[in-house]
């Protein structure tokens, strides 16, 4: 059974918040269930780590709805009435993609480590460290 849930200080609600698929009452409502954007997020680790997971993990989201969005048939005939379909969503999905590229950018610039909080004291004292002169 999916689950739906809304909260920004988790993985799933950072990655809701991002991709604007924040309406999850009632369910039909929302676009992915909490397992999807978790392997969403899961296939982002892969590649990221950190703050940078959740933009490529909101980035894939984003990209997989925009595919989602646009039919294969382009014309639709219902008795003798017959319509172009698509274009409205069409524009969306391009919108959606120009979105998903945004978030991949955002993970591609977010650095990996913090260096302003990484400790090199450690190291500086460490008798593992072995110097080798040449």
């Amino acid at each position: 059974m999916s689950t739906y849930s809304y909260d920004t200080s988790t993985i799933v609600g950072k990655i809701r918040l991002l991709i604007s698929d924040t309406d999850i009452d009632p369910i039909a409502d929302a676009q992915f269930s909490d397992e999807e954007l978790t392997a969403f997020y899961t296939m982002a680790t892969n590649m990221f780590g950190g703050q940078a997971a959740i933009y490529e993990g909101a980035s894939i989201s984003m990209r997989s709805w925009a595919r989602s969005s646009v039919g294969d048939i382009n014309m639709e005939k219902i008795g003798d009435y017959q319509y172009q379909k698509g274009s409205g969503r069409e524009g969306a999905s391009t919108v959606m993609a120009a979105r998903a590229a945004d978030l991949h950018q955002l993970a591609l610039d977010t650095p990996a480590t913090d260096w302003a909080e990484f400790d090199f004291e450690y190291y500086a004292d460490s008798d593992d460290i072995v110097r080798i002169d040449i």
